[in-house]
């Protein structure tokens, strides 16, 4: 039987926060202990700063630049975060607590649970799971830490039995902030590759469009279906503007708020306690939040509604997983995987919490700069519960879990050589325009080897896997395509068979639209500067002026239709007129996706570089992510050191300047050319 531990806030004395333990046994309460909070703790030489803030950094941006001084900064704020947790837990444990405490840990260490209650966010936000002892033997690697407001609010009883046979998750994914700098899709990508893998019996359906009102006709239509609600996104806190009733709120303090979408894909500002309601009522035990931010405030606000999470806890949800900082790639990958799997096995959600906390801590290694680099991110998943609900699951067999997808062609389903990486906010933003634009065409217009293809690849597996393809696939590629009867011909005999009786090319284009317009197809013309050409340039299109003009037609006729048609071309093709197409320009790859792909070429072509010298960073951030000039200059630094050829590079770049040539990834490769 598990084991609890409280550790209640127990209020202020003196400026500084008091705390009470609560034996496992409901003995008596100890006197009160007056804790630090972690934004009372500076680092030497940095008392402009404290540790709450300082972790962050660390956590978040530190692996932006992972070269000194940097790295000595990390190694002090990761001792400060240690020395706060072995302060913390010897003013908490004393005596006959800490002997038990001991004991339990050695003997029983997966039966003990350390609770740790209060009504107040800052504290529910504070760093818990760095707790250890004078040994360093860290609380959470051993047994279970847990969230939860001061009074108890028990959870509304589950209406329905849950489906056995997978995990059933919604994944609601809303992005109404284009330019902000938030690792994004950052949960989402792995759980859908995890899912089609097949490694764990799991279904992801995607919300779209990821509006509130379409989340709640989703869930109402389902009750009992889902386990897990998953958002990924942003959210804040402010004061309450909609008339919620929950446990007589007054509503002048903050409360917690998710930003969904319209149909637009303007900002939808969604209460927390509204939208956990709706999760309530619709029979779902389970909230994971990769959302930023989830469970932080200023330190003004001490309301837990004020945070997304304690919202989420105090209006019944059983279960809530929230992310107290944003994950790297890596992290995610290995929190994902190893979470789904104990979570169908065990069907608990603080043993699956730990299983992937765990996967993180013993594979600390995250891209960057310098390849890879260990970041002590463990503590960052946490998890806010009232009551656990045990989930149960049986195995069944793999043809059991099969489930029925649109094929792909040939051409859409290849990865590339390094696999698909990044453009997760471009993915989305393309979903976005999917839905929104009355133009047939999406062109993704861009250099050469910055990625068009590969995006196109990536978007279309993408949609395959989260159910969005609708009924089907056409991939064209154009430097192959002569004509457009190539075209026209294909399409009839995938919509209608060889069987039809010949027709004319106009009657053939009047009933592909009249199937296209009516249902969704997505319909790729890949490299399509090889049929229009470029203007300003050598390269000269293949097709005829009459052919071109049908193409146009085509375009045109399909406005406001199902069907989209993505346009890949290294030119904008200013021919096509902004009703027949959005024009979305691709560019290079940014942060961490530059790194993870650095890293991949790397590994790819069995390279072996020194990847701590600041040089080497330096050398591809010339490249403004440019994947053709970073496989380019991955091969010249076979044979030159990156020093060497960071000044040569930095050389052409300037005479580049002198003669107005501002294209980095061009001088690259003509550098690299010679």
């Amino acid at each position: 039987m598990p084991t609890t531990l409280t550790i209640r806030h127990h209020g202020q004395k003196n400026g500084q926060m008091q705390f009470v333990v609560t034996p496992f046994n409901n003995a008596k309460t100890t006197a009160p202990v007056s804790l630090n909070a972690p934004n009372n703790v500076t680092l030497p030489n940095h008392s402009n700063s404290h540790l709450a803030n300082d972790l962050r950094w660390y956590l978040e941006r530190f692996l932006d630049d992972p070269f000194e001084p940097n790295t000595s900064l990390a190694e002090e704020i990761q001792d400060a975060l240690m020395q706060w947790g072995k302060e913390t837990y010897g003013k908490l444990f004393q005596g006959n607590i800490y002997d038990w405490l001991q004991e339990t840990i050695k003997l029983h260490p997966r039966q003990l649970i350390i609770r740790i209650a209060s009504n107040d966010a800052r504290i529910l936000a504070w760093p818990w799971e760095a707790l250890q002892d004078s040994e360093g033997l860290i609380l959470s690697h051993t047994c279970r830490i847990e969230r939860q407001l001061n009074v108890p609010h028990n959870p509304r009883p589950l209406i329905e039995k849950l489906p056995t046979d997978c995990v059933n998750i919604l994944l609601v994914i809303a992005n109404p902030y284009e330019n902000q700098n938030v690792r994004y899709h950052a949960l989402a990508r792995p759980l859908v590759e995890l899912c089609q893998r097949q490694s764990v019996p799991m279904r992801v359906d995607v919300l779209r469009p990821p509006t509130f009102d379409q989340l709640r006709k989703v869930l109402q239509e389902k009750p009992g279906f889902y386990h897990v609600v998953h958002f990924e996104g942003y959210g804040g806190y402010g004061t309450s503007s909609n008339n919620i009733d929950i446990h007589n709120d007054n509503h002048k303090q903050p409360w917690g708020r998710l930003f969904f979408e319209t149909q637009e894909g303007e900002i939808d500002t969604i209460e927390a306690a509204q939208l956990a309601q709706l999760i309530n009522e619709t029979n779902i035990p389970i909230a994971i939040l990769n959302i930023c931010p989830s469970t932080r405030t200023d330190d003004s606000v001490n309301d837990p509604c004020a945070t997304i999470a304690a919202t989420f806890l105090k209006t019944g949800i059983h279960s809530v997983i929230a992310m107290s900082y944003s994950l790297h790639v890596r992290a995610a990958q290995l929190f994902v995987s190893a979470f789904y799997r104990s979570l169908f096995q065990l069907g608990s959600v603080p043993e699956a919490l730990h299983a992937g906390r765990r996967a993180m801590l013993v594979q600390p290694q995250r891209f960057c700069a310098r390849g890879e680099y260990p970041l002590q991110d463990w503590l960052v998943p946490v998890l806010y519960q009232q009551q656990e609900h045990h989930l149960e699951f049986k195995t069944i067999s793999p043809s059991q879990q099969a489930t029925k997808t649109v094929p792909l062609p040939p051409a859409a389903a290849e990865y590339g050589d390094y696999g698909f990486i990044g453009r997760n906010r471009t993915i989305h933003k393309l979903e976005r325009l999917l839905r929104q634009h009355a133009q047939a065409g999406l062109l993704i217009h861009g250099k050469a080897g910055i990625g068009k293809t590969s995006l196109a690849q990536g978007f279309v597996q993408w949609l395959q896997h989260t159910g969005g393809l609708g009924e089907g696939v056409f991939w064209f590629r154009f430097d192959n395509i002569r004509s457009v009867e190539d075209i026209i011909n294909q399409m009839t005999a995938g919509l209608f068979g060889t069987s039809v009786p010949t027709a004319s090319t106009e009657q053939k284009i009047d009933n592909l639209c009249a199937v296209f317009k009516q249902h969704r197809f997505i319909m790729v013309w890949d490299n399509f500067e090889s049929a229009s050409g470029i203007e300003g340039t050598e390269v000269t299109g293949l097709m005829s002026d009459n052919d071109r003009k049908l193409l146009k037609n085509f375009l045109h006729r399909l406005q406001y239709g199902k069907t989209k048609i993505i346009i890949t071309s290294r030119s904008p093709e200013a021919w096509l007129s902004a009703t027949d197409c959005f024009r979305l320009a691709l560019h290079g790859l940014q942060g961490e996706e530059c790194w993870q792909y650095c890293d991949a070429v790397m590994h790819g072509l069995d390279l072996t570089i020194d990847r701590s010298d600041r040089s080497y960073s330096n050398l591809i951030k010339k490249t403004d992510g440019h994947p053709l000039a970073i496989r380019a200059i991955s091969l010249k630094l076979a044979q030159t050191a990156a020093a060497n050829l960071l000044d040569t590079l930095e050389q052409n770049l300037n005479d580049a300047e002198q003669n107005e040539i501002n294209d980095a990834a061009d001088t690259v490769l003509g550098l690299l050319d010679s």
